[in-house]
């Protein structure tokens, strides 16, 4: 009360917490990926924190999948490490869910264990012979072979 004034009257403040959202995942991402995407609640918003760049926006789709572009003349880099959070509609936002940018897998290398010249072999003519562009090709019937010859003239 204030000196020489009657009490005020006693009022009640309802505060009403918000539920979280729940995090959304992230598919893996790979060094000069284009796009970053994953799986949330339709129509929650998306952010994405990339390194070095504004946190970038997106929504869910009816089908619970989001995508966004990497900034132009951004190039993801490996151990970079990627924040996503989502907000659902009247939720407040989830906890960041993180992954690190990984190395492109690289192509195995095929090494011949059969060192030796290739052999020419002879086929029955059986099946389908056609000429196209100066090239025949020979399907047998067992269908397991498709030679493609290139037809030398008058032979």
């Amino acid at each position: 009360t204030e000196n020489g004034k009657n009490p005020s009257d006693d009022r009640t403040t309802t505060v009403e917490s918000k539920d979280k959202s729940s995090a959304p995942t992230i598919n893996p991402v790979t060094e000069n990926d284009k796009t970053i995407t994953g799986t949330g609640v339709s129509g929650s918003t998306i952010t994405v924190t990339i390194p070095g760049e504004n946190p970038i926006t997106t929504t869910v789709k009816d089908n619970g999948e989001w995508t966004i572009d990497v900034p132009t003349g951004k190039t993801l880099t490996k151990d970079e490490i990627i924040t996503v959070t989502q907000t659902e509609n009247g939720k407040n936002p989830s906890d960041d869910r993180t992954t690190t940018v990984e190395s492109k897998p690289t192509a195995p290398t095929v090494t011949p264990t059969n060192t030796e010249s290739p052999k020419q072999i002879s086929l029955p003519q059986t099946g389908i012979n056609t000429k196209q562009n100066g090239l025949y090709i020979l399907i047998t019937l067992l269908g397991l072979v498709m030679i493609l010859v290139k037809k030398e003239d008058n032979k």
